[in-house]
């Protein structure tokens, strides 16, 4: 059971631990300090952590105040010299409730949609749990998860991509790209990117029952991840204004339906 008061915080006493929060950017936190306004800065969201642990015949505490929103004010005013910030402290909470409560505190819209990502993964969403399951499968990880950070994994950025296609069926869609993408080329780099997910989960979200996967598999095989890219990128210079998600289904679906007579899409 987590409690809150407000109190003054030291600024050296705060912390971030970034896997409860998004990327810090720098131009904004100069900017900021520059301007400060302590009547503008308002109240921090702060976690406070504390583990004991017995060393020799004492106890040790390890004491930490990490925040959970507001953290391009906290770096301002350390840049601006401040000493002290006014903070809500939060006592007791998991890893995963510190996450939830960043993504509550800010809205979604303002946070990249890899670091809303990473954060949902973190506070346990069932949604972002799915997606991260399925990519695991054929070994690949969102850019920045502790997967990619810290184990080195193979990583991808179009999370967009991913839970679009995700959401056009809870799923089925996305689980069955990931399987020809991986059928296809492989760990080839780049291989799950906006084009591919884009292009070949719509392809299955749209003909649910209808995709000869294993003979299009093969056929992406043979054509090769360089020349995909670049013919929907061909696609999308001869049709000004089209966007990537649109090009990427109809060049997909005319590939697929080449040199077919049956089973056309």
């Amino acid at each position: 059971m987590s409690t809150s008061q407000i109190k003054q915080v030291p600024v050296a006493d705060l912390s971030i631990d970034p896997r409860v929060q998004r990327q810090l950017d720098p131009r904004r936190v100069a900017k900021l300090a520059a301007e400060w306004d302590p009547k503008m800065i308002g109240v921090l969201t702060v976690s406070y952590r504390a583990e004991a642990r017995e060393v020799g015949h004492e106890v040790e505490v390890t004491e930490e105040w990490i925040v959970l929103d507001g953290q391009t004010r906290y770096k301002a005013g350390e840049q601006a010299g401040i000493t002290h910030m006014t903070a809500e402290v939060f006592e007791g909470l998991t890893l995963e409730e510190e996450a939830a409560i960043f993504l509550k505190h800010n809205d979604r819209k303002a946070v990249t949609p890899k670091d809303r990502y990473r954060l949902a993964v973190m506070a346990g969403e069932e949604r972002a749990l799915a997606i991260r399951d399925i990519g695991a499968k054929y070994g690949w990880y969102v850019t920045g998860s502790v997967e990619t950070l810290v184990k080195g994994q193979r990583s991808y950025s179009a999370i967009g991509a991913v839970e679009k296609i995700y959401d056009m069926d809870g799923g089925k869609s996305l689980r069955r790209a990931f399987d020809v993408i991986a059928g296809a080329w492989g760990v080839t780099a780049g291989a799950i990117c906006s084009e591919t997910v884009y292009g070949i989960g719509q392809l299955f979200a749209e003909n649910p029952n209808g995709v000869d996967a294993k003979g299009f598999t093969a056929k992406l095989s043979r054509l090769g991840l360089p020349a995909y890219l670049a013919a929907v990128g061909d696609r999308r210079r001869t049709h000004p204004g089209m966007s990537i998600r649109t090009a990427s289904r109809d060049w997909t679906v005319d590939l697929y339906n080449r040199g077919r007579r049956t089973h056309r899409v």
